[in-house]
């Protein structure tokens, strides 16, 4: 009996505690997608009355010129809801991602001015997430002036792109400065140099500020099960999976935050694209659920404990 308690309470720990560290629980941000993309309505009314007060800005990532529809349909369920203070910003991938985060500082100065001045709430997918994180960190006067209020890093390898250093190590940089586009923003990516480059950036940082602007910084994160996953992206989802563990098709999990830096905003299952663009050879996006997506991002954004008081405009 007690030999029984214990294999028990094992088979609990080992599978039970493991399913949560593989992103098995759900999230807030994950129960907040599904009511929304079944129902719209459900948003907050406060937050959304909240929400028209900010511009919204998104940063698309590698490859951002050749995905049609990159964020289309995101946009489109903010101006439906009558939030009409929304851009798009596209680096080019074919730049390193620090030169891209120095240069998406003086973007950001123009739109803020183009968005009447309204606090600017930022969302950054895949490498332009990664590009707006150092950005945040290396120019952080626009968050310390309360310019932008909020910082948001969805699905983006902060911490390093294991599927890039997969890529460079099977065939290898001459190989892929001949025959991949945009080969210099892509191998900026790879994790040992992406990953102290990010720490090295964050050290530069007085404690205050470090403080400060992690507050400020929110991370969105996403996997998908073996095999579950468009055509496309199942060959690199599974490869990654039984190599390196969760992953939603090109970033893994745990590379998708930096630890003890900026918050989590939750999990969610979806693959690298579904999430940004509806149709394409990566996507298999519904625009019911990008919209539930959309509208969840941002009700979880604004209710996330004091982040509500963060994100009050300035007057």
């Amino acid at each position: 009996m007690c030999r029984r308690l214990v294999l028990a309470v094992m088979t609990f720990i080992i599978f039970g505690l493991g399913a949560l560290a593989f992103g098995d629980s759900e999230s807030e941000l994950s129960q907040r997608m599904k009511v929304l993309t079944k129902n719209p309505e459900a948003l907050s009314p406060e937050n959304f009355a909240m929400l028209r007060q900010f511009h919204i800005i998104f940063v698309g990532g590698f490859t951002n010129e050749l995905l049609r529809g990159y964020f289309a349909e995101n946009k489109k369920a903010l101006n439906d809801m009558g939030i009409k203070t929304v851009s798009t910003v596209f680096p080019p991938s074919g730049k390193e991602v620090e030169a891209n985060a120095d240069a998406l500082d003086k973007t950001l100065r123009e739109k803020y001015r183009e968005g009447g001045r309204k606090p600017i709430i930022l969302v950054g997918h895949s490498k332009g997430g990664v590009e707006t994180l150092l950005w945040a960190i290396r120019h952080p006067d626009l968050i310390t002036d309360g310019k932008v209020a909020s910082v948001v890093i969805m699905q983006s390898p902060v911490d390093g792109a294991t599927m890039v250093d997969e890529v460079r190590n099977t065939v290898g940089d001459r190989v892929l400065n001949l025959f991949l586009p945009y080969h210099r923003g892509f191998v900026s990516m790879s994790a040992p140099e992406l990953r102290a480059a990010v720490q090295e950036n964050i050290n530069t940082l007085t404690a205050h500020g470090r403080e400060y602007i992690s507050r400020r910084v929110f991370y969105v994160r996403s996997w998908v099960k073996t095999g579950e996953t468009t055509i496309a992206l199942k060959p690199t989802q599974i490869y990654l999976k039984n190599g390196h563990g969760p992953n939603d098709g090109l970033v893994l999990l745990k590379e998708q935050r930096i630890k003890d830096f900026g918050r989590d905003l939750g999990i969610v299952e979806a693959n690298h694209v579904e999430l940004i663009a509806r149709s394409s050879y990566y996507s298999d996006g519904d625009p019911a659920e990008i919209r539930g997506f959309t509208q969840g991002l941002f009700e979880t954004l604004l209710e996330y404990r004091t982040c509500r008081h963060l994100l009050q405009p300035r007057r």
